[in-house]
C-alpha cells in the first residue's frame, strides 16, 4: 500500500512492476542516493518534486489496464 513516501512507492515499483532503482531514479529525476531509506536527512528539490510526482506515477500505473500497458511496451 502506498503511504506517500519515497519508500513505499519505490517498493510499489520495484516489486509490482519490476523496475529497477536505476529506472525508478531517472523516472523521478532523483539519485540513487535519495532513494535510500535516509532520504529525509538528504533532502532537497529533488526529493520534494519525487514525494509529489510519485503518487501520480502509482498510481497511474494501477490504473492502466494490462493491455494498455502492454501495447505501450510494444509501441515503446
Amino acid at each position: 500500500m502506498f503511504d506517500g513516501t519515497i519508500q513505499s512507492g519505490t517498493a510499489i515499483l520495484k516489486d509490482k512492476y519490476g523496475l529497477t532503482e536505476k529506472s525508478i531514479s531517472k523516472l523521478l529525476g532523483i539519485d540513487g542516493v535519495n532513494l535510500d531509506e535516509d532520504y529525509r536527512s538528504n533532502s532537497n528539490s529533488q526529493t520534494n518534486h519525487a514525494e509529489y510526482v510519485l503518487p501520480f506515477l502509482v498510481g497511474s500505473l494501477d490504473a492502466t489496464s494490462d493491455d494498455a500497458k502492454l501495447l505501450g511496451v510494444m509501441r515503446g
